[in-house]
């Protein structure tokens, strides 16, 4: 499932909003969309930070954290074993 919550505000308050989103997250209380956001403890996590500045256009600062559930199976590979008798 996907949620998504969006805000609009002043400089001030998008980083006063985005501690109170961390601080939540790290004690296990962030909700969106009344969902609370549990990141596993025993999967390898990833996380991204992206940043774009265009004056002409737009700017942006992105931060993903992401995690799978499956684990990829390495394939094994068979060995040619070449012989002559």
């Amino acid at each position: 499932m996907k949620y998504k919550e969006k805000y609009m505000g002043s400089k001030a308050e998008c980083l006063e909003q985005l501690k109170e989103v961390f601080r939540n997250l790290i004690n296990g209380r962030l909700e969106v969309e009344g969902e609370v956001v549990r990141i596993p403890d025993d999967k390898e996590i990833e996380y991204k930070i992206k940043y774009e500045d265009d004056p002409e256009m737009e700017g942006s600062v992105a931060i993903k954290i992401g995690w799978t559930y499956f684990e990829e199976v390495e394939e094994e590979v068979e060995e040619e074993v070449d012989f002559q008798l």
